[in-house]
């Protein structure tokens, strides 16, 4: 009896374990790389329920959290980032003075989320908004280990405005559009959506997130079309993602789609153009088979390249880059490539590789820029390496470096006092350093070390440490005096 007993248990147990986790034989169907289908278990996961409606610009949403407590100590709060209510007033929005014209060409717009109700372990709770209503907290005693379920209902308002997150004429962005739990260490990391650079850190999580939309428009999201039904007029289509840092999408009635396959990645370009949705196809195609053999295999199925209304160049999300619609001409056939080779560089660095990317920006930017370098290296050979190396990145920061007093690289977005010194410092002086450290060590072991950071760190968050380990232990010596005086800014280019 008491071995039946036990058999009984054990198989209710696996049943259990069976029944929570994602699977790869589950309704979604999804073939998961087998890295990511480790990643995933036991991951949190965000279930998004999310009706756009175009008339109004609404979007109105049900969304169920189902998280757990790794911090290893007890909490007595659980927070979560309201990101779209940065823009619910003129004066916080996240644009500097020179943009802001081009961020609202019709004038200012405001956006912003409305949440109405929040259900903690299926009970009603009070929920308490910061100042700015960019964060939610809810006072909860959370033990260590434990699972909460957390629901919330809330209605976003889209505004008019050509960043990342709004509508522009001919498409819808609903990037970090929903609440988000902000990520953990030695406290809650609540930093607000700031104007400067990325103001983005979150842990990888789970996705499903079904999104209600008028049929005519076509979708490019973060994750893969598990289901879709029409209901009148309007259009039901559920996506999963597994083992993901955030979760976005582009909607538009007006885009033509090309894809290609590569291995098992489907890459995909949405372009609203006449001009540029091949040439940005195939610049993916190109920067995706670069990046998988200097740093390693890209573990999705899938990789949109999503043309918007969208005047910052580029932004990456997983699965999915964001590009300005004005790169797509024939006279920007140049930038149009070294755009699209950026961001997708960034699914390395960022959307795998996370870090802190509000007080350690340099972390994913430096490395991304130098990785675009790369691939000019690896697709046209040495000179246009040299070219685009002295074009893009020498000759970028000593022009804007005249105007900066702060050298260093290694500080938080928050103590830039632009974009255009942030992306001077950052991105050009980033990507000197690691010029220089590549010559020091030797191209190849320099690889061999962003292999092994790459393969280390996936799927979580790294810290300066962690990438000049892995470099140093490929070179066999100590970098911390070279990267510590670049990061300090003792080093000046002149």
């Amino acid at each position: 009896m008491k071995k039946a007993a036990l058999l009984l248990l054990s198989a209710i147990l696996i049943l259990s374990l069976i029944s929570c986790a994602p699977q790869k034989g589950d309704e979604s169907g999804l073939d998961l790389h087998p890295s990511v289908e480790k990643a995933a278990w036991g991951l949190n996961t965000y279930y998004i329920d999310a009706k756009l409606d175009t008339t109004n610009n609404k979007l109105i949403c049900r969304q169920r959290m189902e998280l757990a407590n790794r911090t290893g100590i007890k909490l007595q709060a659980i927070c979560f980032h309201l990101y779209p209510n940065a823009f619910a007033s003129q004066d916080n929005a996240p644009f500097d003075a020179c943009d802001f014209s081009r961020a609202y060409p019709n004038g200012f717009d405001p956006g912003g989320m409305d949440v109405t109700r929040v259900l903690l372990n299926g009970a009603p709770v009070s929920f308490d908004l910061s100042s700015n209503r960019q964060l939610l907290t809810l006072k909860h005693t959370w033990k260590k280990g434990k699972k909460v379920t957390v629901e919330m209902e809330y209605t976003v308002t889209i505004p008019n405005c050509l960043g990342r997150f709004g509508r522009g004429v001919d498409t819808y962005k609903l990037s970090n559009a929903y609440p988000v739990l902000c990520a953990y260490k030695g406290g809650w990391i609540t930093d607000g959506y700031c104007k400067v650079g990325d103001p983005f850190f979150t842990e990888v999580s789970n996705y499903d997130v079904t999104i209600t939309a008028p049929k005519s428009l076509i979708i490019a999201a973060t994750g893969e079309e598990v289901k879709s039904e029409s209901d009148g007029s309007f259009k039901r289509t559920r996506y999963m993602a597994r083992a993901v840092r955030d979760f976005a999408w582009v909607a538009s009635e007006k885009f033509s789609v090309l894809e290609k396959k590569v291995g098992r990645v489907t890459i995909a370009s949405y372009t609203l153009e006449p001009t540029g949705g091949q040439e940005a196809l195939e610049t993916a195609e190109k920067a995706l088979k670069c990046f998988n053999k200097l740093f390693g295999e890209y573990p999705y199925n899938r990789l949109n390249i999503v043309c918007a209304d969208y005047f910052v160049g580029g932004m990456e999300y997983p699965m999915l880059i964001m590009l300005d619609r004005k790169l797509y001409t024939q006279s920007m056939k140049i930038s149009l490539e070294y755009v699209t080779a950026h961001e997708v560089a960034h699914q390395w660095w960022y959307a795998l590789v996370g870090n802190d990317q509000v007080n350690e920006p340099w972390l994913d930017e430096a490395l991304t820029e130098y990785s675009t370098m790369l691939y000019f290296d690896t697709n046209y050979g040495e000179n246009a390496y040299k070219n685009f190396f002295n074009i893009c990145v020498v000759d970028r920061y000593k022009i804007a470096s005249h105007d900066i007093e702060n050298e260093k690289i290694d500080r938080p977005i928050t103590e830039f006092a632009d974009n255009n010194e942030y992306s001077a410092i950052v991105y050009s002086k980033g990507a000197l350093m690691f010029g220089v450290v590549s010559e020091i060590i030797g191209k190849e072991r320099f690889l061999q070390g962003l292999n092994r950071y790459y393969e280390k760190k996936k799927f979580g968050i790294a810290e300066k440490r962690d990438l000049i380990n892995a470099l140093e232990g490929v070179a066999g010596m100590r970098l911390d005096g070279i990267f510590d005086a670049w990061l300090s800014g003792k080093v000046v280019v002149e």
